[in-house]
Formats: structure tokens, sequence, C-alpha cells
């Protein structure tokens, strides 16, 4: 995967070998009209909280937009099909840099932008879609509990699944499913 070290971009280079990640902090209080949902049509992860925001009815609450459906050596780009009508950027590496110059991590989609102060609030697809499904519900047209309290751990703990899985660049198969190295 491809990151940014300090605000330079490196293509061929992976999170863990940065010296510092970057954190973002997803709102504490939604607000309607604030926040500009970046993803991807062509990323499974991507997809997440943009399912919690259609489903939800959470449209009127949160923009959304994607990101040309093929990544290239320079990331995620934006085309004149898929343009970012939001920051007028060319790539979300672009729009990272926008947010903080310096940044160092992961560059990827999902991310959900704060409009009223042109910064990342958040990038994993797991945090936002559970921040979706719960803060947000207020908001929703649709007022569907996607996670009961009584689940919420246990759907928690498959995110983590996932997380590992990512992880991991080994997947055996074992006599009764998969096991992960």
């Amino acid at each position: 995967m491809a990151v940014l070290d300090k605000g330079v971009w490196h293509p061929s280079k992976d999170e863990y070998e940065l010296s510092s990640v970057d954190s973002f902090y997803l709102p504490e209080i939604p607000e309607a009209d604030r926040y500009h949902l970046y993803m991807s049509l062509a990323c499974p992860f991507a997809h997440r909280p943009y399912l919690v925001i259609k489903y939800l009815g959470l449209e009127h609450a949160i923009s959304t937009s994607s990101v040309a459906a093929k990544r290239y050596s320079d990331g995620w780009l934006f085309d004149d099909e898929y343009p970012d009508e939001i920051n007028g950027t060319n790539t979300l590496v672009e729009l990272y840099l926008k947010a903080n110059p310096a940044y160092s991590g992961k560059v990827t989609v999902p991310v959900l932008w704060d409009k009223h102060q042109n910064i990342i609030v958040g990038n994993d697809s797991a945090s936002l879609a559970m921040d979706l499904a719960t803060n947000w519900l207020p908001l929703a047209k649709n007022k569907i509990e996607l996670v009961p309290e009584a689940l919420k751990e246990d759907i928690s703990s498959l995110n983590d699944f996932r997380l590992m899985f990512a992880a991991s660049s080994t997947l055996h198969r074992s006599s009764n499913g998969f096991l992960l190295i």
C-alpha cells in the first residue's frame, strides 16, 4: 500500500514502515451538511459507510462521492466522470495534503471530510460504518438499529478479525475452515 510520510508520497512504502502515523478523530456530535464521504465504487471496504448512509437515509446529512474506479501508481484519482466537487483536487493524495501538509499514514478511501474545518476526520471503514450506524441515527430518515447494543461487541470483534486478515499475507485452509497465520 502507498503512504504519505511527513507529506511526501511513497507509492511502494507500507504504513508499518513509518516512524509515526497520524490519527483522525470522528465528530462527537453529528451535524447535517457538514461532512462529505469520499469513497470508491471499486473498493468493497469503502462501501460500508456508504451503504450505512444509503440504508439509513442520511444522504440529506452527509454528501458522498466516489474517486475514479481504478487505483493508479499515484493512488486514487479523480477524473471527469468522478470529479472532486468539494475541494477540486485531482488525487486523494492532494486531499490528504490539503487537510495536513505533513500527514503521515495510508492514503485510502473511505474518507470522511469536515467541510467546515477542511480536515479529514476519519478514514477507517469499520469505524466510520459503526459511527454512522450509531451516532448518526438521530439524523436518519430510516431509524433502523443496524448495531443492536447486545451485538455491538461481537460486531466490533468481527471488524478486528478483518483487520488481522488484512494485515496477514498468509491464509491457510484447515479441515474445518480457515486458519489465519
